[in-house]
């Protein structure tokens, strides 16, 4: 924090080749500048050369779920382009590919294990610090859509074989903070990460509230509190300047993506008359380019190739601490000017910031930083079956249209259709002629009609999604349990990225955390959707959770993948009593949430009406007012409800009034339980309940 009082506004002398820095205005020699951007431009060229021989591997996967499996790419034009072949060539195209890479995409995005704070002690103030943390969490999630982001993440990682998140603080989100009393650090510490913002461009197509809203900050009219933010790398954008075989063994790692240039200039202002657009040349605005000759049409008139002349090539690169840099160093530049310079950010909250980047990797290959794409083995497969079938279809044609044996001049031009009843006229008196026949080619062997379904198969090895993935029953299989069994079967063969998952979302959930301890210097406020589709409002400070940045995500071993398989344990568990009760309501409900229906609470309206009855109960009771209990209500849902707070430590500190109102509303709703009314106890009159009230009763009520 001592670094923010270093932000002062000088003005920038480029005379002496000073340059704008996210630490403020440091000096430097211009020679220096120009050394160390060249230094990293050579260390990106050879790094794009050594993902060459990837890269290739990466267009050709992009074009087969395109649909486009007969593209070729070629080296002179340097694009992708559809061989030129006969009318009469069948190409047929079959996406083998695109139902088992959706199939892994839909599974990989949906999971989603939960994340639990630990508590650093036993201690009260931990154990409440990490449940608000457990919170806070929750909320973020959907703050920062990673819902969204994850399944953009997925379709790189099953695309390119690799794929990454990077996590940061964003000073373009949170609140408007006001200019007046504002302090002149907190002020700078904004602008300074605002150099380190890159979502605002991430999603193209935003409603015009938020492009207005986005307009306002970029122009400098309003200051905002910040939050924590988390975007998506693909593997083009990203280089290993040091050719390391893993994330853990890189120390020096640069990220480009083409950005508006104006959205660049309101962050550098300082550098705005020097950022000028660029040429589409760069090697890392190849991708671009190759993809889109891929897509694009070529009856538009518009060269697939032309870059947006109103963008720029925004070039990052984070250094692991070493002995020359104890804090790291990152760096900005583009199109030979130099944005930034200095600690790599948020250093000192932890290991996580001194690379704030997670890998996600399809299939990992020893030794090579880059993975591999499934989808890579499964091609030449998916090829095999479209020329199988493709020649099939050809010899159906030609068999059903054969070709004729005919002397020059005796069948007149076109006359020979294959239309059913034609006749052929031939001229006889031709000298030599024979009458015309056709020549009947042989009938395709079995074995040939067999090779789809062969490979279709084997694609079905290969991909690890077979039939029963697909909705569709394998020959000989009948039993619904055997389909479940080859459906979870082929889900296990994704533990190896659950796994991965799981351990990056540890790092970028406790990264999350120390962020917001740092951060959030004022009051905020976050929502947490929970049971019954409540929201929880909570109001908090970063201080609030003291330190209890540890994160637990719980792992799936036990719980089969598939929905399928969760449900049928759901009720083997419930038959068997382990939920609970299973004469009771409330086992019952339970059952049906892990079931992962909807509309659960239409099913229990009453008893979910009287939830939130008594959580609101709960809010009131906590200011100090009191609350009747009236003989209508649900009590087993009202005595559930209003247990929560009295068992929790934190009641304890409460004042004595609350913790005597709370207390007395909570007997009073176990006297209506038990028959007695609370406002006449003396008469011991027996209330009749509802039908199921006392089932709804916890077995403890009545021994207190």
């Amino acid at each position: 924090m001592g670094l923010l009082k270093d932000l002062v506004n000088n003005t920038v002398d480029n005379v002496k080749g000073l340059f704008y820095n996210v630490k403020g205005v440091v000096t430097g020699k211009e020679p220096d500048h120009l050394k160390l951007m060249a230094e990293y431009d050579s260390a990106m060229e050879d790094a794009a050369h050594t993902r060459s021989a990837y890269e290739q591997a990466w267009f050709t996967n992009i074009s087969f779920l395109l649909g486009k499996q007969y593209v070729k790419w070629n080296d002179n034009g340097k694009k992708f382009e559809e061989p030129k072949i006969p009318s009469w060539r069948v190409q047929l195209v079959c996406n083998k590919i695109l139902p088992r890479y959706r199939k892994a995409w839909n599974r990989l995005s949906t999971y989603d294990p939960v994340a639990v704070v630990t508590p650093n002690s036993n201690e009260t103030l931990d154990v409440e610090s990490a449940q608000l943390g457990t919170k806070v969490l929750r909320g973020l999630k959907d703050k920062v859509q990673m819902t969204k982001k994850n399944s953009r993440m997925n379709q790189w990682r099953l695309v390119c074989g690799t794929a990454f998140k990077h996590w940061f603080w964003n000073p373009a989100l949170g609140s408007p903070l006001p200019n007046e009393g504002e302090s002149e650090g907190r002020i700078n510490q904004v602008n300074k990460d605002l150099a380190n913002d890159t979502s605002a461009f991430e999603d193209v197509n935003q409603p015009p509230e938020e492009q207005e809203s986005q307009k306002k900050s970029e122009s400098g009219e309003e200051i905002r509190t910040g939050d924590v933010d988390c975007e998506v790398w693909n593997a083009f954008e990203v280089y290993p300047l040091d050719n390391p075989s893993d994330l853990d063994t890189c120390y020096k790692l640069m990220h480009c993506r083409y950005v508006p240039i104006e959205w660049l200039k309101s962050r550098y202002p300082a550098k705005a008359d020097e950022l000028q657009p660029e040429s589409d040349s760069t090697t890392a605005g190849m991708y671009l380019n190759k993809i889109a000759t891929i897509i694009a049409n070529q009856n538009s008139g518009i060269p697939a190739d032309k870059m947006d002349e109103k963008k720029i090539l925004f070039k990052r690169v984070w250094e692991r601490p070493s002995e020359k840099h104890p804090k790291g160093r990152f760096t900005a530049y583009a199109n030979k000017v130099l944005l930034e310079t200095g600690d790599t950010p948020n250093i000192e909250l932890g290991k996580e910031f001194e690379m704030p980047v997670a890998k996600y990797d399809d299939l990992e290959v020893p030794g090579r930083f880059w993975a591999q794409a499934t989808i890579e083995q499964m091609i030449p497969l998916n090829k095999e079956y479209n020329k199988s079938v493709s020649q099939i279809i050809e010899s159906r044609n030609l068999m059903s249209k054969p070709k004729w044996v005919a002397v020059d001049g005796t069948v007149g031009e076109n006359s020979i259709t294959g239309e059913p009843g034609e006749v052929v006229k031939w001229n006889a008196a031709v000298p030599g002629a024979k009458e015309p026949h056709p020549i009947t080619p042989p009938s395709l062997p079995q074995y040939v009609l067999a090779l789809p379904d062969l490979i279709d198969r084997n694609i079905g090895d290969v991909g690890a999604i077979h039939e029963a993935s697909l909705a569709q029953a394998p020959a000989g299989v009948t039993s619904g349990r055997a389909l479940r069994e080859l459906k979870q079967s082929d889900e296990d063969e994704l533990n190896p990225l659950f796994i991965q998952d799981t351990e990056n979302k540890k790092t970028i959930y406790t990264a999350f955390l120390k962020m917001v301890q740092a951060n959030y210097t004022e009051e905020r406020m976050v929502k947490v959707v929970g049971q019954d589709k409540i929201t929880d409002v909570i109001s908090f400070v970063g201080a609030d959770l003291n330190s209890n940045n540890d994160v637990w995500v719980e792992t799936t071993d036990i719980v089969p993948a598939s929905r399928a398989g969760r449900q049928e344990m759901v009720m083997s568990f419930f038959k068997d009593g382990l939920l609970g009760d299973t004469s009771k309501d409330e086992t019952k409900k339970r059952a049906i949430r892990l079931l992962e229906w909807g509309n659960i609470d239409d099913i229990w309206e009453d008893a979910s009406l009287d939830s939130k009855q008594a959580r609101y109960e709960n809010k009131e009771l906590a200011k100090g007012n009191p609350q009747k209990a009236e003989s209508w209500d649900v009590h087993g849902a009202h005595i559930l409800e209003h247990e929560r707070p009295i068992k929790s430590p934190l009641f304890k500190r409460q004042p004595g009034n609350i913790q005597e109102i709370t207390i007395k509303h909570m007997k009073d709703h176990q006297d209506w339980a038990m028959g007695i009314n609370p406002e006449n106890p003396a008469a011991n009159i027996n209330v009749p309940l509802p039908e199921g009230q006392m089932e709804q009763i916890p077995a403890q009520i009545g021994q207190e």
